[in-house]
C-alpha cells in the first residue's frame, strides 16, 4: 500500500501513518510500550517494517466513563497522539503535554468537565501559530492500576517493585519512546518540553526527584500541582492505603489480585474514592493516589536531590492561578456562611491547621489576619486552601532551583468580572493552551501560548507579545503577575507562604530546604 510520505513517519519502532486536517498533520492512538498489570510499561518489539495507521485515538486507561471522552478502555492504554504542522523540516522542538485529573482519571484525547461540557486536549491551534514545534499529548495509568502498592500482598515479587509509581514511570517510558522515534517525525530529540497541570504537573515534578528521568527533558512547564507534602505520600500512608484497598477487593496474595476483574477494581476504586471526598481518607495525611514516595524510583532524601544539582541547564516554569479551588466555596459565598467555609476549609487541611488534628492549629487566625486591608475573611479561606494544597509547593520548587538552574513562576490573575468566583479556577491556562472555550480574552489566551511556546524553542520564556520583561526567580521571589497587564512582583503575599511552610514535611525533614527560609 502507498502512503503520502509527507503523513507517513519513518521511525525505530514503526512506520506510522497520519493524516492532515485544518493545517495540521495528526498521528493519533500511537502505542508507546506494552502492558502487564501493575508491572513497570515494557519495550516495543515493533521496528520500522511494522505500519501503524494513526487516525483514531488509542484506548484510556479504567476511570469514571463520565470523564473521559473516549470510553474505550484498558489496560493496554499506553499511546500517545502527535501534532506537526509537517514531518519533513528537522530538529522541531518538541513539547509533551501531561493531561491532570487528580491520578483518578486521565485522557489523552480530553476529559469532560462536571457541567457536560468538554476540554479537548487538540493543540492544532498552537501548532499553527507554532509550525517549527512538535506537541504530543500521551496517557499513562491512574487510579490504583497506576497506584497501588503490591508490596503489602503475599507473594511480592521484585517484578512489582515499582508498582506505586507507575503512572510516572509509565510517562518516563513514554519519553524514552520519544528520544528514540521522534527525529523520524521532525522532531529534536534534545530539545524537549514537558508541560501539564493538576496531576500532571505533579508528576513532572514528581520526575525531577527521578535520576533515571534527567536525560529525557530539557525544560518543564509545572501548572498548578507539585510533588510535596500533601501531594506525595509516605511510605507509610501509602502502604495504608493499599491495604485498605486489596482488604475491600478481597484478595491477600499478588496472584489474586493479578486475576481480579478490572471491574472490581474499578468499584472498589471508587468506594475509597467516596471516602475520600476531595482531600485524603481518614487518617491518612496524604491526597488521594498522590505520587509515592517509595524508596525505590523516588527515594527517601528526594528534596536533598532535588537540591543536588541534577536539573542544571534546564529551565523551569512553575505557576499557580489566583483563584484555584474557590468553586468550593461557591456554595458558602452564596449564602454569606464564613463557619462553613471554615469548617471546610479544616476538614480539607486537618493535618495542618485543624484545631484537632493538625499540627499547628494556630495558623488559621494568624493567617487570617494577613493582608485584612486587601481581602475580606472568605477569600483569606480560599487563598489559605490554595496556599497548602499549591501555592507554597510552587515557591518552594521555584526558591530551592533558582541557584541552580534557569527557574521563572507565575500567578495567573486575571479576573472575568468583580464576584466572589470571579478569579482564575484551577486549569484555567488549559482553555489558553487548547484554545477551548471559556472566560480568558483572546489577547491573553495568544500571550500564553506565546510564552510557552518561547520556553520550548528557547529556553527563555521572552517573547515579543509579552509586554514586560519576565526576570528569573531569585532573592525578591520574582514572581510574573500574569493577566492583560502583566507585571512582575515581588512575590505574591509572601507571608502567608512563610506562616505556612513550617508545617510541610520538607521543611521538617530537610535541614538543607528549610535554611532557605530562614
Amino acid at each position: 500500500m502507498k502512503y503520502d510520505k509527507n503523513v507517513v513517519a519513518v521511525c525505530k519502532n514503526g512506520t506510522y501513518v497520519g493524516f492532515r486536517q485544518d493545517g495540521v498533520i495528526k498521528f493519533l492512538g500511537i502505542p508507546f510500550a506494552r502492558v502487564k498489570r501493575w508491572q513497570r510499561g515494557l519495550p516495543l518489539t515493533t521496528t520500522s517494517e511494522d505500519v501503524f495507521e494513526a487516525f483514531s485515538y488509542g484506548k484510556s486507561p479504567f476511570q469514571d466513563p463520565a470523564s473521559s471522552v473516549v470510553q474505550d478502555f484498558s489496560e493496554d492504554c499506553l499511546n500517545l497522539n502527535l501534532y506537526a504542522s509537517d514531518i519533513l523540516v528537522p530538529k522541531k522542538a518538541v513539547m509533551v503535554w501531561v493531561t491532570g485529573g487528580a491520578e483518578i482519571v486521565a485522557c489523552n484525547a480530553g476529559l469532560k468537565n462536571f457541567d457536560g461540557t468538554q476540554t479537548l486536549y487538540d493543540p492544532s491551534t498552537f501548532v499553527r501559530e507554532n509550525p517549527d514545534i512538535i506537541v504530543l499529548s500521551v496517557n499513562y495509568r491512574v487510579g490504583f492500576w497506576g497506584t497501588a502498592d503490591l508490596s503489602v500482598l503475599d507473594g511480592f515479587r521484585d517484578e512489582y517493585r515499582h508498582s506505586c509509581n507507575l503512572a510516572r514511570l509509565d510517562l518516563l517510558t513514554a519519553l524514552k519512546w520519544v528520544r528514540e522515534n521522534i527525529p523520524g517525525f521532525g522532531g529534536d530529540p534534545g530539545n524537549v518540553t514537558l508541560f501539564g497541570q493538576s496531576a500532571g504537573s505533579n508528576n513532572i515534578t514528581s520526575l525531577m526527584f527521578m535520576e533515571e528521568a534527567i536525560p529525557y527533558f530539557k525544560n518543564a512547564i509545572c501548572q498548578s500541582s507539585f510533588a510535596m507534602d500533601i501531594s506525595l505520600t509516605n511510605p507509610e500512608d501509602g502502604k495504608k492505603v493499599s491495604r485498605m484497598f486489596f482488604e475491600r477487593l478481597g484478595v491477600h496474595t499478588v496472584q489474586e489480585a493479578l486475576a481480579a476483574s478490572n471491574e472490581e477494581i474499578y468499584r472498589v476504586q471508587m468506594e475509597l474514592n467516596r471516602l475520600a471526598g476531595a482531600t485524603h481518607l481518614p487518617g491518612v495525611e496524604s491526597k488521594f493516589l498522590s505520587t509515592a514516595q517509595d524508596n525505590v524510583s523516588i527515594k527517601q532524601d528526594y528534596w536533598k536531590f532535588l537540591m543536588s544539582g541534577a536539573m542544571k541547564g534546564k529551565t523551569l516554569v512553575f505557576g499557580t492561578n489566583s483563584g484555584e479551588y474557590d468553586l468550593q466555596f461557591a456554595p458558602f459565598a452564596q449564602k454569606a456562611d464564613l463557619e462553613g467555609a471554615k469548617k471546610m476549609l479544616l476538614s480539607h487541611c486537618a493535618s495542618r491547621i485543624s484545631p484537632e488534628e493538625g499540627s499547628h492549629p494556630e495558623y488559621l487566625e494568624q493567617y487570617l489576619a494577613h493582608y485584612s486591608s486587601e481581602r475580606d475573611e472568605l477569600t483569606a479561606l480560599m487563598d489559605m486552601k490554595t496556599d497548602l494544597y499549591v501555592r507554597t509547593a510552587a515557591v518552594s520548587f521555584a526558591k530551592s532551583l533558582c541557584g541552580i538552574t534557569d527557574t521563572y513562576m507565575y500567578f495567573l490573575d486575571e479576573h472575568k468580572g468583580a464576584g466572589y468566583m470571579d478569579r482564575c479556577h484551577h486549569g484555567r491556562e488549559i482553555e489558553a493552551l487548547f484554545d477551548n472555550p471559556g472566560v480568558l480574552p483572546e489577547e491573553l489566551k495568544r500571550v500564553i501560548r506565546d510564552v510557552w511556546a518561547s520556553v520550548a524553542r528557547t529556553g527563555d520564556p521572552n517573547c515579543g507579545s509579552l509586554a514586560v520583561k519576565w526576570e528569573k526567580f531569585g532573592p525578591d521571589h520574582e514572581t510574573l503577575r500574569l493577566s492583560r497587564n502583566p507585571k512582575m512582583v515581588k512575590g505574591v503575599h509572601m507571608d502567608d507562604i512563610a506562616l505556612l511552610i513550617p508545617s510541610f514535611r520538607e521543611y521538617q525533614a530537610f535541614p538543607e530546604f528549610a535554611a532557605l527560609w530562614k
